[in-house]
Order: structure tokens, then C-alpha cells, then sequence
């Protein structure tokens, strides 16, 4: 790409982020006001917390033992 080619892209680009710039000062959002609202934002469904199972507590034991964590 030649370097007059760059420097219009800038400028255009330049120009476009002021008109923006303007247009969300203005509080202009036409063109928003065609657009549907978007749906409500609705979290994943939880998964149940499973209680660990033997081995691995047996497992966390053991290791928090090597650390010398001492349990109450």
C-alpha cells in the first residue's frame, strides 16, 4: 500500500472517530434506534457442588500432611 494511500486511510479514519466523537456527545444514537434491545443478560444455571469423595480427601490430606499443615 502506498504511503498517500496510508495517509487518506488515516485521515478518513480520523474524520469518522470525530463524527462518532460528536454524534456521542450530542447524545445521538439513531443508529441504535433502529436496532432491537438486546435480551436481558441471564447467568448459566449453578452446578450442584459435589462433596469430595474419600480418595480425594484422602489425597488433600496426604498432601497438606508433606506441607506440614497441621489440622485441628
Amino acid at each position: 500500500m502506498s504511503p498517500r494511500r496510508v495517509v487518506e486511510l488515516h485521515r478518513q479514519l480520523a474524520e469518522l472517530h470525530r463524527e462518532l466523537a460528536n454524534a456521542l456527545v450530542e447524545g445521538d444514537n439513531f443508529a441504535d434506534s433502529n436496532a432491537p434491545p438486546a435480551p436481558p443478560w441471564r447467568a448459566p444455571p449453578r452446578r450442584p457442588v459435589e462433596p469430595p469423595d474419600d480418595l480425594t480427601r484422602a489425597r488433600a490430606r496426604a498432601q497438606l500432611d508433606r506441607l506440614g499443615v497441621r489440622r485441628p
